[in-house]
């Protein structure tokens, strides 16, 4: 393993904490913009958090790259074993089941209604009109490739260098999860499962390729799915 170095414990505690203050106090600002009537408030949030992901990752390539480290111990690599492979139809199975269920909710009402009172506490970040949706589609592909490099591949292997690797993948799922306080309570405890699920699939595979995919796709298609419930909910107002 490589030797460790002093940015790297300032780097996770950035990560660990300075990443929840920020997400709170930026969608906090956001819901009082978006409850002033700004039009453009989600799209400048969107592009913030995708410059503020990119950088990060960014710097992080910059400070492996100095220290002479394989992209490896990050888990960017292909392992083509029947172990990627496992993972890799995991990832598939689960993509599908995100299209079964959006497609459930485009076509049953029951369904739509129930998807429409789990999304009310988030509805004033999530997309209302075909540009935000575009721009939710690209803050999917940042949010899935960024934070699986950061918490899925760098967290865990600086956690790594004190305790067992398993058990760094727990915590980075418990950091990870912290990263969404702006969510409340239930999106702490949601996105840190997701963690665990995310780490599972990058410890099995040993790349972080198939939670790569899985994490965008989840994003995506959660978001075309709030976009249609969000726009029928305008419609029966209307």
């Amino acid at each position: 393993m490589s030797q460790w170095h002093p940015f790297d414990l300032f780097f996770a505690a950035l990560l660990a904490g300075g990443m929840p203050l920020w997400a709170r106090r930026e969608f906090a600002h956001l819901r009082v913009r978006v409850s002033a009537g700004a039009s453009t408030a989600r799209l400048r949030a969107y592009a913030r958090t995708i410059w503020i992901q990119w950088s990060l990752v960014g710097v992080l390539a910059l400070h492996w790259s100095l220290r002479e480290r394989d992209g490896s111990s990050l888990g960017l690599a292909l392992d083509p074993s029947w172990r990627f492979a496992l993972a890799a139809v995991l990832c598939l199975a689960g993509v599908v089941l995100l299209v079964v269920q959006l497609r459930t909710v485009m076509t049953d009402d029951e369904a739509r209604e129930q998807a429409e009172a789990e999304l009310a506490p988030l509805v004033f970040l999530l997309p209302h009109d075909a540009r935000e949706l575009r721009g939710f589609y690209a803050i999917s592909f940042t949010a899935g490739t960024c934070e699986e490099i950061l918490y899925r591949g760098f967290l865990p292997w600086v956690l790594g260098l004190a305790m067992p690797l398993p058990m760094a993948y727990g915590s980075a799922a418990i950091l990870f999860g912290l990263g969404h306080v702006y969510q409340g309570p239930a999106g702490v405890v949601k996105t840190s499962i997701l963690g665990v699920v995310m780490g599972s699939l990058v410890w099995l595979s040993g790349s972080l390729l198939p939670a790569i995919v899985l994490h965008i796709a989840i994003d995506a298609i959660n978001g075309r799915l709030a976009f249609h419930v969000i726009q029928h909910q305008r419609e029966d107002e209307a």
